[in-house]
This record gives structure tokens, sequence and C-alpha cells, in this order.
């Protein structure tokens, strides 16, 4: 931690992205790795929703003062700062050969534009998020996908399709940044 200037929040938050995968898994009780593929759903949901909680639970902890004790790097780490940075990410992905991808054509992580899943995965899980219960990956989608599949859990906890939210993220992309992040939920 502190490494390179890099602030220890930042490796806290990498702690939390790989504990949300294990969290992911945890509700999946199946052993053959094709199914569990399948049953994670797309890397755009998978890496976004494990970007986007960690994000929110490092801010949480630091809302709390539980954030543990780690080295301050040479710039400030925060939440609100980290969302934003997604953005200037996802804009340099789109001009950068992922020009005209959207959520739904984020699948695999073969795909060379399945970096862009993460940031644009992380907003969308926030926007999805931001009209519900921020639990409700937890409470009502993870306990679900296992037995209906993940299309199925997915449009039954947001009660849109993909292609709703691709609709959607399209519109959204198009707002200012301070109404963007003005979605972002509250820790």
């Amino acid at each position: 931690a502190g490494r390179f200037g890099t602030p220890g929040d930042e490796d806290v938050k990498t702690v939390l992205h790989e504990y949300w995968h294990a969290v992911q898994h945890s509700f999946i009780t199946t052993l053959d790795h094709d199914k569990r593929n399948k049953i994670m759903g797309p890397v755009w949901f998978v890496e976004g929703s494990a970007e986007f909680m960690a994000q929110y639970g490092a801010a949480q902890l630091a809302d709390q003062e539980r954030m543990p004790n780690v080295p301050k790097g040479d710039f400030l780490f925060s939440y609100e700062e980290q969302m934003a940075n997604k953005l200037h990410d996802i804009e340099n992905e789109f001009s950068n050969g992922c020009a005209g991808r959207n959520l739904s054509s984020i699948i695999e992580y073969s795909d060379p534009c399945s970096g862009v899943g993460y940031a644009l995965g992380a907003w969308a899980i926030a926007h999805l998020l931001s009209g519900t219960d921020v639990d409700a990956l937890l409470k009502n989608f993870h306990p679900i996908v296992e037995n209906v599949g993940w299309e199925k859990a997915f449009e039954a906890v947001f009660g849109r399709t993909v292609t709703d939210l691709d609709k959607e993220i399209k519109r959204f992309w198009e707002l200012p940044k301070s109404e963007k992040m003005a979605i972002l939920p509250r820790p």
C-alpha cells in the first residue's frame, strides 16, 4: 500500500472489488465452470458491479471512520473522484476503438473492449441502484440468479431488459457530468 504514490485506500478498494466477486460466487452452487460463468453474467455486470460495490463500500468505510489506516499517497482517493475518473476512462475507451459499444455488447473477457465494462458497468450499476435499494444485488438479485438465470434475475429485480438499460445508459451518457454524478447512491 502506498507504493508509487498510490493511496492505500485504492488497495483497500481493490480488496473490496475482489471480495465482491467472492460474494457473487457464493450464491452459485454448481461446480461446472461454464454454467457458473453463464450464471455470473456478462463482463460488464460482473466487473461493473464489483467495481461499483467496491467504490461504494470504501466510501461507507470512510464515512463510518472504519477505513483501515493506510498510507495516504499522492492524491485524494474518494468515491466521487473515482466515479468521475470512470467517466473519463469511458470517454477514452469510446474514442480509442470502442466507439458505439453498449452494455449488451460487452459480454466476454476476450473482447478487446472488455476493459470498458469495468467503468461503464460501474456506472450502469450506479444507475440501476439509484432507482432501487443499493442492497438490491445482495438481497434480491444474487439469491435468485442460480435458480432463474442471469437474464431473468436481471429483469425481475430491475424491471427492464439489458436492451432497455442500453437505451437508458445512452440517454444518461448525454447528460452533463453534474447530473451523472448526482445519481450516485450516498453511502
